[in-house]
């Protein structure tokens, strides 16, 4: 039985690798933001087919529009700022402790399937009738 008495220094002291790491919230937010970073070019490439896709649906001849590109190009820089959600989300999600890939792929297509909706109904002037 140990002595409760015993002073701090005498007791062993953990070698560096037996030591608890603890990652500082900057280190949770790079690796986060790093892994979203790889997913933003699915993202894009989803989104750009739902735009395509949207104007093909219009008629082929939307796709020549310039007010239709802008529109994309509008809603798109959009969609990139909404996007940072999900990095800012998963980080304060895995500083307490919900450390999980499913949550963030989950989280990713939540998010996706949102914004690619959005996109559509918005380009197809479905939510905003005649915004041109």
């Amino acid at each position: 039985m140990t002595n409760p008495y015993t002073s701090p220094s005498q007791e062993p002291v953990p070698e560096p690798n037996q030591m608890i790491r603890s990652d500082s919230f900057g280190e949770i937010a790079r690796r986060a933001f790093l892994a979203w970073e790889k997913m933003r070019l699915l993202y894009i490439a989803i989104c750009g087919a739902v735009t395509l896709a949207t104007g093909m649906a219009k008629g082929p001849a939307t796709l020549l529009q310039g007010d239709f590109w802008l529109l994309a190009v509008f809603y798109g820089l959009f969609a990139n700022a909404l996007y940072f959600a999900g990095p800012a989300v998963d980080t304060y999600a895995t500083w307490l402790g919900l450390r999980s890939k499913t949550l963030r792929w989950a989280m990713f297509a939540v998010g996706t399937l949102f914004t690619a909706t959005m996109a559509a109904l918005l380009l197809a002037d479905v939510l905003v009738p005649n915004l041109q």
